[in-house]
Parts: C-alpha cells; sequence; structure tokens
C-alpha cells in the first residue's frame, strides 16, 4: 500500500542521496556540527511553497476530484503541522531555544511520513503519522554523524527514514472504510481492498516491509554503479577539483554569485591582498614610517585614481607595477600641499581637522607643471627633510614676495 509515492520518492530518493554521498566524499571543511542554512528566510518561503505543492502531490494521487482526494488533503496537513510542532519541542528540550530550521524540518518529515498513507489512513491516524514520523527522523538527525558520510541536507534522515516509517504505519493503520471513499456508495465492501492491520490483515506489514527492502537495495546499488561508471569518464567527474571547491560551484561555474557583497573566503582575501602589493595602475601604494616609534608598522593607503598622474609624471607612458613608496608620511600628512580640497578629503588618510577650506582663487597652492619638475615623491627610502627645507624654502619665497606685493599696493 503505497498511495502518493513514499516508496518510489521519498525511500529510493533517501538511498540514492546516501550513493552519491559515499561516491562523492565529504566536505573539505566538513565537521560533525556542520548546521548553517544558506538563507533561514528562504528555507521558511520553500517549505510555504513546498507544502501546498505536496496538497497536490498527495491528493492529486486519486486521479479524480472525490472525497478520498480531499481526505488525502485534510490528512497530509495534520500531518505537516504535528511533525513540526514535535520537532520544534524536541528541539527546545535539547537546547531551549525556538528553531524556524527544525520547524521546517519537522514539516517536511511530517509531510513525508504520510505520503505513503495518506489515501488509506483515517485524519486521527494521520497525527501518529506526523508524531512519530517527526519523533524519528529527529534522532536520525541527531546520530547521523554516526553513519561516516555528509549528507549536507538530510535526506536520508528525513526522507528516506520518514518513507520508511510512513510505509510501515501505512500497513497498521490503513482502513477499508478510508478506500471506500473512491467507491461508489453501492458497492460490495468485499469488493474494496482490504485495510492494515486495524482490520485484520495481518500480512500487509510484511508486505510494506518486503517492498522497503526491495526498493531500497535496487536504488542504493543501481545509483551507485552509475554513479562511479560517471566518475570514471574524464568530462563528467562528479567533484570538483580543490580550488574550485573552494571558491564555490556559483563562481567556477558561472562567474557570479548571489550574494556579491558577502565576504569573500580566506582564500581569496589572500590572493587580493598579493595582487594589491603588486599595486595597479589605477592605485598608489603609499608606506608610512614614523620615527617617533620603537617599532615601524608600515601601513598602505590607496589613494584616490587619478592622484597618480599628478605625482607620476607620464604615466601613460610608462606602465610601471611597482608600487609608489613615500617615506616621512606623517610629515607630509601635516602640510598638504600636494592635493586640493575635494582630492585630500576623499583620500580618507587625512584627517578633516586638518584640511583647509579653499577659499577663492586657484585650489592648489602649487602648479602640476612645478610638482612635476620637483618631483619629490619619487625617491625611494630617502629622508623627507630635505625635500620638506626645499617645500619652506619654496612657501617663503611665495609669502615674502605676496608681503612685498601688499606693501606695494599699500
Amino acid at each position: 500500500m503505497d498511495y502518493a509515492g513514499g516508496t518510489p520518492v521519498h525511500i529510493s530518493s533517501g538511498l540514492a542521496a546516501v550513493a552519491y554521498a559515499m561516491v562523492l566524499g565529504k566536505r573539505r571543511d566538513y565537521h560533525e556540527n556542520v548546521n548553517t542554512p544558506h538563507n533561514v528566510s528562504f528555507v521558511f518561503l520553500g517549505l510555504a511553497l513546498m507544502w501546498f505543492g505536496w496538497f497536490c502531490f498527495n491528493a492529486g494521487s486519486a486521479l479524480a476530484a472525490n472525497a478520498r482526494s480531499v481526505h488525502s488533503l485534510v490528512c497530509t496537513h495534520l500531518s505537516g503541522c504535528v511533525g513540526a510542532l514535535v520537532w520544534v519541542l524536541m528541539d527546545y528540550h535539547h537546547t531551549r531555544k525556538w528553531s524556524i530550521i527544525g520547524l521546517c524540518t519537522g514539516a517536511v518529515a511530517g509531510l513525508a511520513t504520510i505520503t505513503p498513507g495518506s489515501g488509506f489512513v483515517s485524519t486521527s491516524s494521520s497525527l501518529a503519522f506526523g508524531a512519530l514520523g517527526s519523533i524519528v527522523c529527529n534522532i536520525a538527525v541527531r546520530y547521523k554523524h554516526k553513519l561516516r558520510f555528509d549528507d549536507a541536507l538530510d535526506v536520508f534522515a528525513v526522507h528516506y527514514i520518514g518513507g520508511l516509517v510512513g510505509l510501515f504505519l501505512t500497513g497498521v493503520f490503513a482502513q477499508r472504510s478510508v478506500i471506500a471513499l473512491s467507491y461508489p456508495e453501492d458497492t460490495p465492501l468485499d469488493q474494496i481492498q482490504l485495510g492494515g492491520w486495524l482490520d485484520g490483515n495481518w500480512m500487509q506489514v510484511p508486505v510494506q516491509l518486503a517492498a522497503i527492502a526491495s526498493v531500497s537495495a535496487y536504488s542504493f546499488v543501481v545509483t551507485y554503479i552509475i554513479l562511479v561508471i560517471l566518475n570514471k569518464i574524464p568530462w563528467c567527474r562528479l567533484r570538483l577539483d580543490d580550488e574550485a571547491e573552494l571558491i564555490g560551484t556559483d563562481w567556477a561555474e558561472m562567474g557570479e554569485r548571489a550574494y556579491a557583497y558577502l565576504p569573500m573566503e580566506e582564500e581569496e582575501k589572500q590572493q587580493n591582498r598579493s595582487s594589491t602589493s603588486s599595486c595597479d595602475d589605477d592605485e598608489l601604494v603609499v608606506e608610512t614610517s614614523s620615527s617617533t616609534t620603537a617599532t615601524s608598522h608600515p601601513t598602505k593607503h590607496r589613494a584616490l585614481r587619478g592622484i597618480k598622474k599628478f605625482l607620476q609624471p607620464n604615466s601613460h607612458q610608462h606602465n610601471r607595477r611597482h608600487p609608489l613608496v613615500v617615506t616621512g608620511m606623517p610629515d607630509l600628512i601635516e602640510e598638504p600641499v600636494v592635493l586640493d580640497y575635494t582630492q585630500q578629503k576623499d583620500l580618507g588618510a587625512i584627517h578633516l581637522t586638518e584640511i583647509t577650506e579653499p577659499t577663492s582663487g586657484n585650489l592648489f597652492q602649487k602648479t602640476p607643471a612645478q610638482i612635476r619638475e620637483e618631483q619629490p615623491l619619487e625617491v625611494e627610502g630617502q629622508p623627507m627633510k630635505a625635500q620638506q627645507q626645499h617645500h619652506h624654502a619654496n612657501s617663503s619665497s611665495s609669502s615674502s614676495s605676496s608681503n612685498n606685493s601688499h606693501s606695494g599696493r599699500a
């Protein structure tokens, strides 16, 4: 007795998943406590969609709009509700927390358990299906790590165990009165299929167990053989290489991620750090050292795009890949004479309190031509004192000339 596919859907898929997990092997970051869902909101939304789809899956197995299909729909819903409730209570007993993931998993366990018996058992029996299925599946999830295979989605613990429990309970609780709902009212009772143990049919449970054993063996063995053959074909290998597995299937196969704003993997961060140290053309890496501290800790700052054309002459002609190193950056920050107000503000390495608002006239104290002639930033590893003295000399000469002009006007 299997009304809606507990054997070909849940039992077969559960053992096929075990065969696939054994051939594929464990994940690189696998450990016993891996239970991080991709997105809890999506899990709940997926449960809602799947629950409504399960109504059509079970009730539609009658292939007619009759009383038995409606009865199957009601039993499906009751079993799913009880399964979700029992699972949440069991999780609360162990963790003292209410779990949305537990609610969703319990609902799926209850729905999988009632699938083979939704058109054979009464509505009161469907409550037992949901409760017993949820309890057994919950225990299977808690002890699945002892089986030594990586079942990330608990297909074996929820679908196989749920289908197994449901198929067994169908042989116990199936009733002729429920089966008669799809027959005309004047049909003789002896022409209606006999139920399970509740109707005195003691052979029904052994028949159910034989179906479980045969389908389980066939599903596991055939799936395992197919996967081993596929894995031997070079272009049909089941597992990604180490690098693709590390960065994820989405990025390796399609070149995109579902959540591009999330932090990247540690390996990618290291690659980014190494690529940053090589300094592309659009970046300026500034290394600072402070003489006031006992230990020097160089720091790197990314400057604005476009600043390099002021600091490096003819940058469009020389495609240099090495970083520009500037020593004495604390002194350079104290007297910002190269960048205008907007560039200093966007740079981020200079405190806003040290930036002077531009008043009027030219925003630069020095023209780009003067900066290119001096080239104070092209010297690597040399002290900034000589450059600063040259800068102070220019500043004093410019201030004296401005004073002379003011006195002349006066």
